[in-house]
C-alpha cells in the first residue's frame, strides 16, 4: 500500500489511485478562485481585427491551469497532488472543463490562462487534440503552454502528435506521479514565464514601431505643409522691392527671396546653405557681425550699412528680428534689407 502522496497515480485505464494513512479526504475543499483583469487590444503590427490578450499578472496573483478531463476523479486527485502548490510566490488557480466542447468554452472565458492539462480521448477519441488546433489556430492563442496527458497512448501516439501538433509536453498517466506532475509545472510555468517576457517585449517594440511610423507620417505631413508654406512665402517676398532672407543658428542661409538673384546674379538654390561669410564677404562680413551675434542673441536690431554690389556701394537700412522656439531659444533671424536702388530691384 502507499503512505505518501508520492505514490499518486493515474493509470492507464483513467482510473485514479490515491492512498493516505485511513484519512479521509474531502474533494469538496478547492482553492479559492481569483479573477484576473484581462485587457484585450487589436495587434499594432498586424493591425488585424485579432483581439490580443494582455497579461497583467499583479502581486499575490494566481496562476491559471486549466484542467480537461472527462473523468471527475483526474479532477480531484489533480487538486489533491498541487494542493499548496506555489511558483514564483503564486499559486495555482485550478479551473476544471469535462469535454473538448466544455474546454473551448472555458478557453475563450480565461485567455490569460497559463497552462492547460489537457485529456486526449474524451466525448471524442481525439477531443483533445481539436481543443489543440481549436487554441493554436482558430484563436490563435500561441502563449498558453498546453500538456496532453492521456491514459490512452494507442490513441494518439507520442511521436505523431509531437510532429502534428503544437503541444508543450506529452505525459501518460501512468507516468505522472505526483512528484513528476510537480517537476513538470514548475518547468512549464517557468517556460510561460519566458514566453510573456518574450511576448512583453515584443509588443513593446511593436508599439514603438507604430509610434515610430505614426511620428514619421507626421513629420511628412508637417515637412509638406512647410514646403507649401515656404512656396506661398516665397511667392510674397519675390515681389517686395527688398532683400528678405532667413539665416538659421550657424549663420547660414535658409531662405533668400529673388531680390538676392537680381542684385547678386546668384540662384538663391546657390545662396541657400551658404554662411553669410561666404556669401557677404570678409569685409562686409567685419561690419555687420556683430549685429548678426545681436539677432542671435535675442535682439531685434536696425542699422545702416553699405553693401558693394556689382562695383558700386549703396547705403541699405538693415532689420533683424530674431525668431524663437517654444521653450525661448534663437533658433535664428529675418532679415530685411531696404533702400535698394529702383533699377535692380526690377
Amino acid at each position: 500500500m502507499a503512505n505518501n502522496i508520492d505514490d499518486i497515480i493515474f493509470t492507464d485505464n483513467d482510473e485514479l489511485e490515491f492512498v493516505f494513512d485511513d484519512e479521509e479526504i474531502d474533494l469538496s475543499l478547492l482553492t479559492e478562485k481569483v479573477r484576473f483583469e484581462v485587457k484585450t487590444q487589436t495587434d499594432p503590427v498586424t493591425s488585424s481585427s485579432s483581439q490580443i490578450t494582455e497579461i497583467k499578472l499583479a502581486e499575490g496573483a494566481e496562476w491559471k491551469v486549466l484542467v480537461i478531463d472527462d473523468d471527475h476523479e483526474v479532477h480531484a486527485m489533480t487538486e489533491i497532488a498541487l494542493r499548496g502548490f506555489t511558483f514564483s510566490g503564486k499559486p495555482l488557480n485550478l479551473i476544471s472543463a469535462y469535454s473538448g466542447k466544455e474546454a473551448q468554452q472555458l478557453i475563450d472565458s480565461h485567455p490569460d490562462a497559463a497552462l492547460i492539462l489537457l485529456d486526449v480521448v474524451m466525448e471524442e477519441k481525439d477531443s483533445g487534440l481539436q481543443v489543440v488546433k481549436y487554441i493554436r489556430e482558430e484563436i490563435q492563442n500561441q502563449l498558453i503552454r498546453i500538456i496532453l496527458r492521456t491514459g490512452q497512448p494507442g490513441e494518439a501516439p507520442e511521436e505523431s502528435v509531437i510532429v502534428n501538433y503544437n503541444i508543450n509536453d506529452y505525459k501518460t498517466k501512468t507516468e505522472l506521479t505526483h512528484r513528476k506532475l510537480f517537476t513538470t509545472m514548475i518547468a512549464t510555468l517557468r517556460s510561460y514565464q519566458d514566453v510573456m517576457t518574450i511576448e512583453a517585449n515584443r509588443r513593446r517594440l511593436a508599439d514603438q514601431a507604430v509610434a515610430l511610423q505614426q511620428e514619421i507620417i507626421i513629420r511628412k505631413q508637417v515637412e509638406e505643409a512647410l514646403l507649401d508654406t515656404m512656396e506661398r512665402i516665397r511667392l510674397i517676398t519675390n515681389a517686395v522691392p527688398a532683400l528678405i532672407s532667413y539665416v538659421d543658428s550657424e549663420q547660414r542661409y535658409q531662405f533668400a527671396n529673388k531680390q538676392y538673384e537680381i542684385w547678386y546674379g546668384m540662384p538663391t538654390s546657390e545662396i541657400e546653405g551658404m554662411h553669410i561669410k561666404e556669401f557677404a564677404g570678409q569685409a562686409t562680413y567685419e561690419q555687420i557681425q556683430e549685429s548678426i551675434e545681436l539677432a542671435l542673441w535675442g535682439e531685434e536690431v536696425n542699422f545702416e550699412t553699405i553693401l558693394p554690389i556689382k562695383g558700386e556701394k549703396y547705403s541699405v537700412q538693415v532689420t533683424y528680428v530674431p525668431h524663437f522656439d517654444k521653450d525661448g531659444q534663437t533658433l535664428g533671424f529675418f532679415s530685411l534689407t531696404q533702400g535698394l536702388p529702383e533699377a535692380w530691384s526690377q
